[in-house]
């Protein structure tokens, strides 16, 4: 486990052959640009646009409801042209839609007052209609002789009234005034029967693309490749003749990146990273610890000048999930499930890693389910052989909860001492060790109150330890403003025993675990000796019942809580900055670091 060195890297090429070298380098597929011109979180809005285009017209090609039979093969496909035809068809049938609800709208509005066009004030005297939908109790206190006004129709709810005049009149309720559309309503059904036969035709478009579906889904890797190539070509910096072209690449690859200069008769420049510098974070670890890498990037991508923890993450996720799964009978169904999805977890990369991962939690899970002799919450007897290998009492509430706090204590321990290592060559690692050296002590004084010697040497490490903090949180002059920064990091010790304190949910959630599989195994068992007729329907659907919501809760809350010592008790200790992933500027059909 550790992140892989990185050289920086400058190219230096003529204008003209830019796109050229740009494909040269996204075939080498390893090196990650960096923007010399335009904001990077502006070109990152690019190129995840590009890249939703291309999903997004696969994805409405496909949601289509009629396909036609598939080209095998066609010498003048072109994948970019069926993209935009099938994102224009998509937006324009959006925009009809949306423009036919507005119509049928306007058409309800207008249909209880008939077809009729509104009058140019002009041609009536200057005056206007005014359209009202009175309720039909209020009309009893409208004498409709006196004034200007027409009831148009009249329902057993309301009276539709015109009435012409230059203002808008006092003596009608004002709360019953609608604005009726300028159009009439013939035009507007003529409007929407033009509407409905243009998406009848962008229909039929849409259905005649879909014949091009396999081969555009062949080509998707082509345009995506394409997109990111147009990315790239926004991040040089261009001054004719000649553009500049900036990246970072790992150390095992710096003979490749000569041999395409070389052969492109590039200049090229390599240095080391700078103090002051931020490169990017690539991993590299097994090929069967890469689930870790996966739970790491979920949360953080760690600093490039720190360490990795995806595989302490990994192993530290399986052993904290099988404490809270706390069943061996569990972890056998977890793993039966595991075994129907093997293979089809095994047809992408990312799916092979997550295969991995549930497979270390099945098995801790199981391991740990044997040593606490749980199964489906029933301990094994005595004249069983599985009570031998019973060695941990989940019963013995002191002691798990005294184990639940060793596990925290090693963890971040783990954390401090890794921090202290990726700062070696600074005395600020002293004060990583103190954290560790003061948590060992507190530990130890609390193991051994009752002995003398263990006190004395839990005393003298908490000592040593809070020293090594005032003196090395920070190392800048003048000396008072070191040991000022000391003293705050000091505020710290209260934050590590809750941090410390957190992971007793292992053996509280663990504990929850098995004694809700034990009541239901009980009440099952009542139901059974009890109850005459179905009691053995009703006692095995109350066993399938609850194990199956103890089996859901029990998995939701070892991922949730499993994760979150990781994330929050070890990163707050182990990993104190974050950095940026490393992005290959790569072909998607080769791609080695964006998988």
């Amino acid at each position: 486990m550790s992140i892989v060195q990185l050289k920086k890297i400058t190219l230096y090429a003529c204008l003209s052959e830019k796109l050229q070298i740009l494909d040269e380098l996204q075939n080498l597929g390893c090196v990650h640009l960096t923007s010399l011109y335009v904001p990077e979180n502006l070109l990152d809005k690019k190129g995840i646009e590009g890249f939703l285009q291309t999903h997004e017209a696969l994805k409405y090609l496909n949601n289509c409801s009629t396909k036609l039979k598939q080209i095998k093969d066609s010498p003048s496909f072109d994948p970019a042209s069926i993209e935009q035809k099938a994102l224009h068809n998509k937006h324009r049938m959006e925009e009809l839609q949306d423009e036919k609800d507005v119509v049928k709208h306007k058409i309800e509005e207008l249909i209880p007052w008939r077809n009729f066009v509104l009058p140019n004030p002009k041609e009536i005297a200057n005056q206007k209609l005014w359209f009202y939908i009175v309720p039909n109790q209020e009309m009893k206190t409208i004498d409709l002789q006196t004034i200007c006004a027409k009831t148009i129709r009249k329902d057993n709810r309301f009276n539709y009234v015109v009435v012409v005049a230059e203002n808008e009149p006092d003596f009608m309720p004002s709360d019953t005034q609608v604005k009726l559309p300028r159009e009439s309503l013939h035009s507007l059904k003529s409007r929407l029967d033009q509407i409905e036969f243009t998406l009848e035709d962008l229909q039929l478009e849409r259905i005649n693309l879909t014949r091009w579906l396999d081969l555009f889904e062949k080509n998707l890797f082509e345009l995506e490749d394409h997109a990111t190539l147009l990315h790239a070509s926004h991040q040089t910096y261009d001054h004719p003749p000649v553009f500049a072209l900036q990246g970072w690449i790992p150390s095992a690859n710096v003979e490749k990146i000569k041999d395409l200069a070389k052969k492109n008769e590039l200049a090229l420049k390599i240095e080391e990273p700078h103090v002051d510098q931020l490169p990017p974070t690539l991993l590299d670890n097994k090929e069967a610890l890469k689930g870790g890498e996966d739970l790491l990037s979920f949360y953080m991508t760690p600093n490039y000048s720190l360490w990795d923890p995806s595989t302490t993450i990994f192993f530290s996720f399986a052993i904290f999930f099988a404490m809270i799964f706390s069943d061996a009978g569990y972890a056998i169904i977890l793993g039966a499930i595991l075994a129907f999805f093997w293979k089809r977890l095994g047809k992408t990369i990312t799916g092979q890693r997550f295969r991995n991962v549930l497979l270390a939690l099945a098995i801790f899970s199981f391991i740990w389910g044997v040593l606490v002799g749980s199964y489906f919450g029933i301990s094994p007897s005595t004249q069983s052989y599985l009570s031998y290998l019973k060695v941990i009492n989940m019963s013995n509430y002191k002691a798990m909860m005294i184990l639940a706090i060793l596990v925290g204590v090693i963890h971040i321990v783990i954390a401090n001492l890794a921090q202290a290592w990726s700062q070696r060559h600074s005395l600020i690692a002293i004060a990583n060790l103190g954290w560790a050296t003061a948590l060992i002590g507190a530990t130890v004084t609390f193991l051994g109150f009752e002995y003398t010697l263990a006190k004395t040497i839990g005393f003298a490490l908490i000592g040593t330890g809070i020293l090594a903090v005032l003196f090395f949180t920070s190392i800048e002059k003048p000396f008072w403003k070191r040991m000022l920064k000391g003293l705050i990091g000091l505020t710290r010790i209260t934050g590590m025993f809750g941090d410390v304190l957190s992971y007793l949910r292992l053996f509280a959630l663990g504990l929850a675990s098995a004694s809700l599989a034990a009541v239901f195994n009980d009440l099952a068992k009542q139901i059974y000796h009890e109850m005459s007729g179905f009691k053995i329907i009703l006692a095995i659907l109350i066993l399938l019942i609850g194990h199956g919501i103890n089996f859901v809760l029990s998995l939701m809350s070892g991922f949730i809580h499993g994760l979150r010592l990781n994330f929050i008790e070890f990163f707050n200790w182990g990993l104190p900055e974050e950095g940026k992933p490393f992005k290959a500027f790569s072909k998607k059909e080769m791609s080695k670091w964006n998988q």
